[in-house]
């Protein structure tokens, strides 16, 4: 790849300048030889240079820092696992960098995981390396702890199952009770557990591409779900709707109008405004309720 050959370019440039710091060590110096030493050493040097285009290309949007555990969208652009987990658990249904629309989850990218720990291992100094541990043991921490809420809920949908309790059926007509009760629960959960939340009721990716338009405005309406007007630029409603529908289990603050939100966030927005939103969002953190308290 482009940036295995990047690389590997930066490897036999940084082998040529400590021949030939070698060489500079063993002349003698003289008073003007040494004034354009000094002048050298103010400018960054072509193994500088390239370790910053290289890190520059491998920085994530969001948080400004070296990618950690990469994750690709359908449009291309990747960013840090987390960082665009958080994004789209904020509500913020387009890519920060080209605005496109996100309807399907990030892809997690290994090979490019592997370039970045080649090159922090190769190109990156004892503090940099220090920093990019850190946060990559914090990123599987958090993972963890994802993959335990996840866990912990098909327990508990299990165990209801067994006990002959019914769910809620995402193609029938909800009573506002079992509207509110769903809205209820499905606020307690984040990515793969409000995605597993969301299936109880049929709520699926196949369910949600395979359905007749009566049966998408009935989830909608389920849901709370409000398109509100229509823009020239935006497709077909049946289209809104599913993808609206497909981004329903990543986004963790309560459906209300989709064409009122606030998405034209800047590519720049910081890490502690998206921590901000995160925290905020997280605050809703409710117990789970399709049918019973109890999941």
């Amino acid at each position: 790849s482009e940036l295995e050959r990047q690389l590997d370019a930066m490897r036999q440039e940084n082998e040529r300048l400590k021949e030939r710091l070698k060489s500079v060590s063993a002349s003698p110096i003289t008073p003007g030889k040494e004034r354009v030493d000094e002048s050298c050493k103010a400018q960054p040097t072509p193994v500088e240079k390239a370790k910053g285009r290289l890190f520059a290309d491998l920085e994530c949007i969001i948080c400004r820092d070296l990618m950690v555990s990469p994750a690709t969208l359908e449009c291309s652009h990747s960013f840090c696992f987390k960082c665009i987990e958080e994004w789209l658990t904020a509500g913020n249904f387009r890519c920060p960098i080209c605005r496109v629309d996100i309807t399907r989850s990030p892809t997690k990218t290994l090979q490019l995981q592997q370039v970045l720990s080649t090159a922090i291992e190769t190109h990156g100094d004892e503090s940099e390396q220090s920093d990019y541990a850190a946060r990559t043991k914090e990123h599987k921490v958090w993972e963890q702890r994802r993959q335990l809420d996840r866990t912990k809920l098909e327990d508990s949908i299990g165990s209801a199952c067994q006990q002959g309790q019914q769910f809620l059926d995402i193609a029938s007509r909800w009573s506002t009770d079992d509207r509110d009760r769903f809205q209820t629960g499905v606020s307690r959960h984040l990515s793969d557990a409000r995605e597993v939340y969301c299936e109880t009721t049929g709520l699926t990716k196949a369910w949600i591409q395979q359905a007749h338009r009566d049966q998408l405005d009935i989830a909608m309406r389920n849901l709370k779900i409000d398109l509100g007007g229509e823009a020239e630029d935006l497709p077909k409603p049946a289209d809104l709707i599913r993808r609206r529908l497909l981004m329903m289990s990543r986004e963790l603050v309560e459906a209300t109008s989709f064409l009122d939100r606030d998405e034209d966030l800047l590519p720049s927005e910081d890490k502690d405004l998206l921590e901000e939103r995160g925290e905020a969002a997280k605050s809703l953190g409710l117990r789970t309720g399709v049918t019973t308290d109890d999941l």
